[in-house]
């Protein structure tokens, strides 16, 4: 199977991966960047959408990008090495999956989960009502 339509193969980083790139020096120094802006902007003109037009209000926009660029950035970046990481890994944990025929492992696709069958006590107990029952269809449409 190509490695690159592997569905065990990882298509992003974890949760917790993304939390460790927020918590990063310099994301959280341009975080603080933004935070003296938005106390600036909001002292001068109590809202930011206000300072509209205004050079301050350009630099808070700014600063707002590169915190988006500086994430994704790093995103991309750690996704790639996950995927190689992988890659890498992959083949050798197949062989040894193969060699020891461990099916669970090697399996792409896991089986379906046994189906949950569902008791009720008292269904059999009820009486149907005679208004619910079912009426045969009239074929001649009258």
């Amino acid at each position: 199977m190509s490695r690159m339509i592997d569905p065990r193969r990882p298509c992003k980083p974890s949760l917790q991966q993304l939390q460790r790139l927020r918590q990063d020096a310099a994301n959280q120094a341009l975080r603080e960047r933004k935070q003296d802006l938005c106390t600036q902007v909001r002292t001068k003109f109590n809202f930011i959408y206000r300072a509209d037009g205004q050079p301050i209000y350009n630099d808070y926009q700014k600063v707002k990008r590169d915190i988006d660029c500086v994430l994704k950035e790093k995103a991309r970046a750690l996704k790639a090495q996950i995927q190689a990481e992988y890659d890498a890994a992959a083949p050798m944990e197949d062989m040894l999956a193969q060699l020891a025929a461990n099916e669970t492992v090697l399996s792409p696709v896991q089986p379906p989960p046994a189906p949950v069958e569902y008791t009720f006590e008292y269904a059999h107990a009820l009486p149907v009502p005679s208004s619910i029952r079912r009426r045969p269809p009239n074929m001649m449409g009258t």
